[in-house]
């Protein structure tokens, strides 16, 4: 049966949540089923969501019902009233919601909520995360138990430190928050029914501030308990005092989202930052090795690099690593060697000192982890350098960590005797819709701008990037594929890998990171429902997982692309919204080559501006002809072209919901 467009787009037959627009005086906002996105003051974005999170004693999402919905909305106010329930076979909690928005700006948001049986938690509360591009820098004033403070909020991303087993907040437990979002504009928020402190998320690829109910235990492996029929109710207030005269507007506009409407994407002439260099991870699965078509498929992605992880403290390591090593060759690619110690480490480091001295594998470099710290110590990575270099001779050994960002930013090690620094990232932390995820794009800008204030000038490699966390918060691995989520999918695998979403989201990614100038970036798997292909002959699938046997998937041919043009010149690129059209340009011989992706669920104009060619041809991927494509990889690439004419260097480019498109322009 073919595969509907919703399923080609994200990977579930179900359409997207609509968007409705509201308006309060100065206040613009939209209603996404119960939460309020993109709160804008005159055109000043405050709040990127406002909304409920239900946390069970894992920090898991359970299953989401809304009703009773209902909307009055004027022209400068609105109300909101509906129920929700979130169930399953740990939690059953329902609230009901108002949301109400005044004609002077002030928004209001309030819940009252029951326990419909017993059960454990980790956190059921309002959530209020601010946007960094307006919080970041700005002074705010809060009033705590401990009286009135004043600080500002953090440009780069502020450590979330523990202290005594605790976590410390960038702003302490209050009532109350001011924050002053621009030279004329201040945003109060009042909280009642709890304290509210406030985090830095950007720590997780968050592109925000998120200030939260503070009887959230602390650290997260605690947990709370709520008995049936016990009742929460929460309020936040959200008022804005302008200073100075208001600018004049004549009509709304949502400066955040043209949803629909026209976004330029103009390129530059000077050379920007080169490509990092790309690869895959090795299989998860034991087993799993790609073999015959896989292998000839992944030759033609040119990739850099193909990861495996060897953890010594194991066994069966060292033949994971020669299996590795083989397809390594096959692929005729270098081997990125992630190593997990223990204190034992010695004997297994001269073990594998010796196969690699027998193996003609090249190693691209060795990221140094140890299995019982979130953060690489230094005497790690000289222990592996010291054991093993004499058989990598010039090959970079690097520490960092391989659970999230968060972890490094709080344990910032020396680098003195380190040659780069490695983490990993993966949007999935706190949300995990689409518009949230492509929101995290900015967001892992912001950890690798950070990462270079603290890393001395050391390269940067992300390492890897997966679409679902493959470790809880606590850093423990994901149990083993055999357990199974609600959706009949193991906890690290996605819905949305072999899908047009996850080809977009991973331009977007490519895109900032090399905007930010990281060295090396490893992407999912080679094979398999973490990889960029279905096997051959893959196992049972459930019904959640759309790929079929032999497909490749739509993220693939961004893969592929980028391989056909990393020996060109990279360009810089401005779009006018990266949160809805993002991408990558490069300058070759013949001319130049621009990949872009629509981000949203809503089609798209794109004007791809400052060509400086006349002719150009395009080749499209999207919902209409994904299918094939997954199917005959090979045919799509080379017969799916038509040409378009570039007019006074601006070429104009209709893009359906997230579609991916590859532009070449002949030079004059």
């Amino acid at each position: 049966m073919p595969r509907s467009c919703y399923e080609l787009w994200y990977g579930r037959d179900a359409a997207p949540s609509p968007l409705t627009h509201l308006q309060a005086g100065p206040v613009e906002a939209w209603l996404d089923e119960g939460d309020l996105r993109y709160v804008e003051v005159d055109g000043i974005e405050v709040i990127r969501r406002l909304h409920v999170a239900v946390r069970d004693p894992g920090w898991g999402t359970a299953a989401t019902e809304l009703s009773a919905l209902d909307i009055d909305a004027q022209l400068d106010r609105f109300r909101v009233r509906f129920v929700t329930r979130h169930y399953d076979e740990r939690i059953d909690f329902r609230w009901r919601g108002l949301i109400e928005g005044r004609q002077d700006g002030s928004l209001c948001y309030e819940v009252q909520g029951e326990a419909l049986r017993s059960f454990a938690y980790a956190n059921i509360g309002l959530c209020v995360l601010l946007p960094f591009s307006t919080a970041a820098g700005r002074p705010f004033r809060a009033r705590t138990a401990g009286g009135s403070i004043m600080g500002v909020l953090p440009a780069t991303i502020a450590p979330q430190v523990i202290v005594a087993g605790r976590y410390r907040p960038v702003v302490p437990p209050a009532c109350a928050l001011e924050l002053d979002a621009s030279a004329g504009l201040t945003v109060a928020f009042a909280y009642s029914g709890d304290t509210f402190a406030t985090e830095d998320q950007r720590n997780w690829t968050d592109a925000s501030f998120k200030t939260y109910p503070s009887t959230t235990p602390q650290p997260p492996s605690k947990q709370l308990a709520m008995r049936r029929s016990q009742s929460i109710t929460q309020r936040v207030t959200m008022t804005p005092y302008f200073h100075g005269p208001r600018p004049c507007r004549s009509l709304p506009r949502l400066r955040s989202r043209p949803h629909g409407g026209g976004v330029a994407f103009m390129l530059g002439t000077e050379p920007g930052p080169p490509l990092p260099a790309v690869g895959l991870g090795c299989p998860t699965a034991e087993d799993a090795r790609p073999t015959g078509r896989e292998l000839e498929r992944l030759r033609q992605l040119r990739l850099s690099h193909i990861r495996v992880d060897v953890d010594l403290t194991r066994p069966g390591a060292l033949l994971a690593l020669a299996r590795a090593g083989q397809t390594a060759r096959d692929v005729a690619c270098s081997l990125e060697l992630a190593l997990c110690l223990d204190d034992r480490a010695s004997a297994e480091l001269a073990e594998l000192a010796e196969q690699l001295r027998a193996s003609p594998a090249s190693i691209a470099r060795v990221l140094v982890f140890h299995r019982s710290e979130r953060a690489t110590a230094n005497h790690w990575v000289g222990l592996a350098r010291s054991s093993l270099g004499s058989a990598l001779p010039g090959v970079p050994f690097l520490g960092g960590t391989d659970i999230y960002f968060a972890d490094l930013n709080r344990s910032r090690p020396p680098v003195d005797d380190v040659d780069g620094v490695a983490y990993p990232i993966t949007p999935q932390v706190h949300a995990f819709d689409e518009r949230s995820l492509v929101e995290t794009i900015a967001g892992q800008a912001e950890t690798v701008r950070t990462a270079h204030t603290f890393c001395g000038g050391r390269p940067l490699v992300i390492s890897p990037v997966t679409l679902r966390p493959r470790r809880t918060p606590e850093g423990v691995p994901h149990p083993a594929p055999a357990a199974l989520d609600a959706r009949g999918l193991p906890s690290t695998v996605d819905a949305r890998q072999p899908t047009l979403f996850g080809a977009g989201w991973t331009l977007a990614t490519l895109a900032v990171l090399t905007r930010c100038e990281v060295q090396s970036t490893t992407l999912y798997e080679t094979i398999g429902w973490r990889g960029v292909m279905e096997s051959e002959r893959p196992p049972a699938r459930p019904a959640a997982f759309t790929a079929r046997a032999g497909e490749t998937f739509p993220v693939y041919h961004v893969l592929a692309d980028i391989g056909e043009l990393r020996d060109g010149v990279g360009l810089p690129v401005c779009s006018q919204l990266p949160e809805a059209l993002d991408g990558l340009a490069m300058r070759r011989d013949s001319g130049q080559s621009v990949l872009v992706a629509n981000l949203t669920e809503q089609p798209l104009r794109a004007t791809i501006g400052s060509l400086t060619g006349k002719r150009a041809r395009v080749r499209m991927l999207s919902h209409t002809n994904a299918e094939s494509a997954m199917r005959d990889p090979g045919c799509h690439r080379s017969a799916d072209w038509r040409a378009a004419t570039v007019s006074n260097g601006m070429l104009e480019l209709g893009l359906t919901p997230f579609a991916y498109a590859r532009i070449d322009v002949e030079a004059d």
